[in-house]
């Protein structure tokens, strides 16, 4: 019995314990509470004190407000008594966006080319001005020497007039049989000495070394079928065989390809000729033969009125290889270098060179011959002349002659 009433007294003392804990906690509490509620309180107070009342203007807004609200809300309450939109067809819309899209590429593309093109022909424009600018300079310069020029002509003496000077023609006579007939050209105030002669005995050599070369012939005296097989009569196989045996004792010339050896012709005249000089060799289809054309007369040859005059010059030089009788020259005029010609000719009459002479134009000064020992394929027939053709007449005594 004692040691139960141990107990009881240690189980009562517990919980004293544990009352006196919670009274703790709970006094804690309501000290909290009342200390939020007076800052509660001052907070009230505070925001009381800090509110600004409204002035009449903004209560007068704010009922604006509140019938803009009113109206609206009408609106809305009308509009959702009307009956909905039509449906909206979104995959049209898209592919129409699409193609506008795809439009607005396109005209950005063009766009972009338009302005490189506009940037291009600007750049043209800034290099044609500058080129103009600098031709303006050059014309300016010019402008200011022909100035000076001007200046110095009106100080300059004017030259006493230069007088006429007379030429004396003799008496033509034949060329004689076998002279070798060269040929000076005066043109343009300048005399060329063309060696005819030495020109066709080159190019007669250079025909013999493309007739050693077989790959430039064209085979000729073939029989056709057409001819092999015709019945002939026995005089007239007779007169076929007689006729063999004639052409067979004849020289047969040899007939080169025209393809192959005019090319080849025209490279080795322009390496004959010398400076000043221009030539080609020409020949139509249905001609046999080939002619070799000089003429182009240039500045770089023949010799100048003003050297004409001197004892030694180039024109003397070239006709120095002449020797007369056997070889004769024969002068070509244009008539504004009469002159010229007066004093190219003095220098062939103290050489003693039989001489002759004729007026052509600038635009006619040429001299055309054939080239000797040359035979080539005809390719073609010879056109047609038209009705009533007749060869021109040539007056009589006008072939060469000399003076």
């Amino acid at each position: 019995m004692p040691q139960r009433r141990k107990v009881v007294e240690e189980d009562t003392g517990s919980l004293d314990s544990l009352m006196d804990a919670l009274t703790n906690v709970v006094a804690v509490l309501i000290f909290v509470l009342l200390l939020v509620n007076c800052e509660v309180s001052q907070k009230v107070v505070q925001m009381m004190e800090d509110l600004v009342p409204a002035s009449p203007e903004e209560i007068q807004k704010l009922k604006d407000m509140l019938k803009q609200l009113e109206i609206d809300k009408k609106k809305l309450e009308e509009l959702k008594k009307l009956p909905p939109p039509p449906k909206v067809d979104l995959d049209s819309i898209n592919q129409k966006i699409s193609a506008l899209q795809t439009l607005v590429q396109n005209k950005k593309s063009a766009i972009d080319t338009n302005n490189k093109n506009i940037a291009e022909l600007q750049k043209l424009h800034d290099d044609k001005l500058a080129a103009r600018d600098a031709e303006q300079v050059k014309a300016n310069a010019m402008m200011e020497e022909i100035a000076s020029l001007e200046a110095m002509l009106d100080t300059t003496p004017v030259a006493k007039d230069i007088p006429a000077t007379e030429i004396t023609i003799p008496a033509t006579r034949p060329i004689p049989e076998g002279a070798k007939v060269h040929y000076a050209y005066i043109i343009a105030d300048r005399a060329y000495f063309v060696d005819l002669p030495k020109y066709q005995e080159e190019m007669a050599e250079i025909v013999d070394k493309l007739k050693d070369d077989k790959s430039n012939h064209i085979a000729t005296g073939e029989k056709t079928e057409e001819e092999e097989d015709k019945k002939l009569s026995a005089a007239e196989r007779r007169a076929a065989r007689e006729k063999e045996k004639a052409e067979a004792k004849k020289e047969k010339p040899v007939v080169l390809d025209r393809d192959k050896v005019l090319p080849i012709l025209n490279e080795k005249l322009k390496k004959i000729l010398p400076p000043g000089l221009g030539g080609s060799v020409n020949s139509q289809p249905w001609f046999g033969g080939a002619r070799m054309d000089i003429g182009g007369f240039d500045k770089n040859g023949g010799t100048p009125i003003e050297e004409l005059s001197k004892p030694t010059n180039g024109f003397a030089s070239d006709i120095s290889k002449l020797r007369p009788p056997n070889d004769v020259l024969m002068f070509v005029v244009d008539s504004p270098s009469m002159y010229a010609y007066a004093l190219a000719r003095e220098i062939a009459d103290k050489k003693g060179i039989p001489c002759g002479w004729s007026i052509s134009l600038p635009n006619e000064c040429f001299s055309r011959s054939d080239i000797p020992n040359l035979a080539i394929n005809v390719t073609g027939p010879p056109p047609e002349r038209p009705p009533g053709w007749k060869p021109p007449e040539r007056a009589r005594g006008t072939g060469p002659k000399l003076d």
